[in-house]
C-alpha cells in the first residue's frame, strides 16, 4: 500500500478517484509541520500546490515497519527521500518521516486514517545560491 501510494504521487496526472481509494472518509488527516489537512479535497489541493512548485517528483522509501495497534488498525513507520526538480530544473532533496494509521478490516480495502509527516532534512541548498561561471 505504501509503495502504491508513492507511485500514485509520482504520476504526472492524479486521478481523484484513485487517490480517494486510499483515504478514509470522512476521518482522513494529514499532519504536516506547517499545518493539518483534514479531507481528501484539502489533500489534493496541497498536492497540487507541491506539484506546481516541483513538477517532477520521485520518492525513495526506506524499510517499512508495521505494528498492530488495535483490532483492524495498523501503524506503519518509515522514512523516505523526496527528490524533485523545480520549474527551472534545479534539483531538491528532502528527507521525511511518515507515521501512518491504517484501517484494514476483513472484506474491505485498507484505508489511511492519518499520516503524520515530519521533516528530517528540508530541501538543502534551496536558499540563495551562488553560481560561478
Amino acid at each position: 500500500m505504501v509503495h502504491d501510494w508513492f507511485v500514485l504521487l509520482e504520476g504526472q496526472t492524479l486521478e481523484s478517484s484513485t487517490l480517494d481509494d486510499f483515504l478514509a472518509r470522512p476521518d482522513f488527516e494529514f499532519s504536516l509541520a506547517e499545518g493539518t489537512v483534514r479531507s481528501p479535497s484539502e489533500f489534493r489541493a496541497w498536492l497540487s500546490k507541491l506539484r506546481s512548485t516541483y513538477p517532477q517528483i520521485e520518492y525513495r522509501v526506506d524499510a517499512i515497519r508495521v505494528d498492530s495497534v488495535g483490532e483492524g488498525l495498523y501503524q506503519a513507520r518509515f522514512e523516505f527521500d523526496r527528490r524533485a526538480l523545480d520549474e527551472a530544473g534545479a534539483p531538491h532533496i528532502a528527507r521525511r518521516k511518515h507515521i501512518w494509521l491504517v484501517r484494514d478490516f476483513p472484506g474491505e480495502a485498507p484505508v489511511i486514517l492519518k499520516i503524520d509527516e515530519r521533516p528530517l532534512l528540508p530541501f538543502p541548498g534551496t536558499g540563495p545560491q551562488i553560481i560561478c561561471e
